[in-house]
């Protein structure tokens, strides 16, 4: 229809009166799932911060922190997190997302609508 990437909202009136609402995305044709840390090391503790974009903005979707060494599958995540339905956004999984991290190299992983469908993924580091 013409609209440029970005957030929209689509409401239902009455009147002149907003009944119902919701926000809504348009993506970029070439735009890809991307996930990347805000540090690529952490100390043991310390929150993992987390920077997406480019996700279709399912219910949940979804992120999970793995050990570098394990498959990224539903029995070797550390903690996970969904989205929001949000395309593009940040979070922060602290230690009572995911305990304490013990020293290592770690996956975080973007993953489709509550499977194991594996979008996009960046490496980080807990370090002493």
């Amino acid at each position: 229809a013409g609209l440029r990437p970005g957030m929209y909202r689509a409401a239902l009136l009455s009147h002149g009166r907003t009944l119902a609402s919701s926000r809504f995305w348009v993506l970029g044709h070439d735009e890809r799932p991307h996930i990347r840390t805000s540090r690529r090391v952490y100390r043991p503790g310390q929150p993992i911060g987390l920077r997406w974009s480019g996700m279709p903005g399912n219910k949940y979707d979804w992120v999970g922190i793995y050990r570098a060494t394990r498959p990224l599958d539903l029995y070797g995540y550390y903690g996970f997190s969904y989205l929001g339905a949000l395309p593009a956004g940040r979070l922060s999984m602290t230690t009572a997302d995911l305990g304490k991290l013990a020293p290592g190299r770690y996956v975080a992983g973007l993953f489709l609508d509550d499977g194991y469908a594996l979008l996009a993924r960046t490496s980080f580091r807990v370090r002493r």
